[in-house]
């Protein structure tokens, strides 16, 4: 009898969205999946909740302020990670997200893919480029 593997925890996910539809999207998703996201809605919220280290921060780039991008990347430790989505014609906010250190990721490409970043089967090393 071979022993039992223990599945890992999800990861905490904490989300900045304001987009209603897409508020709705992620927690549909999330509650199939059986993760708990918390959403914020404001930069100041979700920079309030930095300190508690969510293991994922998802992001839709074009509501956040481009000044905001560092102070997220650099609020959280080694192995959590940024993950921002956004139109794929935005390509400049693509690139100024991606010096700050975010994954970037097309809104098709990110919906696609949201299971896999919500239970942590997204490969840590994983780029994506609208």
């Amino acid at each position: 009898m071979s022993p039992q593997i223990e599945p890992s925890a999800p990861p905490r996910v904490l989300a900045a969205v304001k987009d209603l539809f897409l508020r709705s999207k992620i927690k549909a998703v999330a509650q199939a999946a059986a993760v708990e996201v918390e959403i914020c809605s404001e930069v100041s919220g979700l920079l309030a909740r930095l300190p508690e280290q969510p293991a994922v921060l998802l992001v839709n780039l074009e509501e956040l302020p481009a000044a905001a991008l560092p102070a997220l990347s650099a609020g959280l430790s080694a192995g959590h990670r940024v993950i921002g989505f956004l139109s794929h014609v935005e390509v400049e906010l693509a690139q100024a997200a991606r010096a700050a250190g975010c994954v970037v990721m097309a809104r098709s490409q990110f919906f696609a893919r949201l299971p896999e970043i919500l239970t942590g089967r997204f490969p840590a090393g994983a780029t994506a480029s609208p």
